[in-house]
């Protein structure tokens, strides 16, 4: 039996010569698949060259004001800060766009609630770099900074520095912005209680601390639930749940193939669907 090292040498040898880089990428990719490298079946060609031509057209027709309004990424990863981002519907960081304590992190929602419940008191108390994942996290990797690999186990002022201006980003949206707010969680099964009693116990807590803090200037909050597993009555009725019970699971959002597949296009136009929905009730 070939061992995966070889295997990966097949697979440079057989694809080298393609000198298109996108399908060289998608050739190798369904040759890892068919030599058991990886566990789902690549997306199509076709699927990959539909779901970017969709998302382009979206992007290059959509003539919103992008920063009539926010768009804030409450956790518990990366999806609610770069979907509406791809799609054209939040500024990317080249536009101007700040960031936010949530937005390139994985957290629990534990602490996520108890963050915002206590305007951040203490957040870096915890603070240390983890040998293993080779990243600075919190609580006992409640929170990973997993997207900060430029810096290294002697930059504990940088991402003290760096995520203390997040921070104060998202304390100015809560408690001075004049601007409308959408805040988004995107509900991740393991990064949540196992008592789903104790997970809606916190988004409600999540939802009145907003509420709290934003007071009469007008915000939404949006728990977007890939899985299908949460539902609408124990939550607030203030709360917003986009909740999609039709996707194969595991579904991983960030993979392509997952999301370029058509199940994983049409999850994230309706996602961005329901987000213009929300914006527009903002704006009336």
């Amino acid at each position: 039996m070939l061992s995966p090292i070889i295997k990966k040498h097949i697979i440079k040898a057989l694809t080298f010569f393609i000198f298109p880089k996108i399908l060289r990428i998608q050739i190798k990719r369904h040759l890892r698949y068919f030599l058991g490298l990886m566990p789902t079946r690549p997306e199509f060609f076709y699927e990959h060259y539909i779901y970017y031509k969709t998302r382009q057209h979206f992007s290059d027709t959509y003539r919103k004001d992008l920063f009539s309004y926010r768009i804030i990424s409450l956790g518990c990863n990366c999806f609610a800060r770069t979907v509406p981002s791809l799609w054209g519907i939040k500024p990317r960081k080249s536009q101007g766009e700040v960031g936010y304590p949530f937005d390139l992190s994985n957290n629990y929602l534990e602490i996520i609630a108890k963050s915002i419940a206590n305007d951040f008191k203490g957040y870096f108390k915890t603070l240390t770099f983890d040998n293993e994942l080779n990243i600075w996290v919190t609580n006992n990797r409640m929170s990973q900074f997993c997207h900060e690999h430029d810096l290294t186990r002697n930059d504990r002022d940088k991402i003290i520095e760096r995520f203390s201006q997040r921070i104060k980003n998202m304390q100015f949206v809560l408690h001075s912005d004049e601007k409308v707010a959408l805040f988004i969680n995107y509900f991740q099964p393991q990064y949540a209680p196992n008592n789903f009693q104790e997970t809606y116990k916190l988004y409600n807590n999540l939802y009145n601390s907003l509420k709290t803090y934003r007071g009469d200037r007008k915000f939404k909050f949006l728990i977007v639930d890939a899985f299908g597993m949460l539902n609408k009555e124990p939550l607030s009725s203030e709360i917003e749940l986009f909740s999609f019970k039709n996707l194969p699971q595991p579904y991983v959002w960030h993979l392509d193939e997952c999301r370029c597949k058509p199940f994983g296009l049409n999850f994230e136009k309706q996602f961005i669907a329901k987000v213009l929905e929300l914006l527009n009730q903002l704006q009336r």
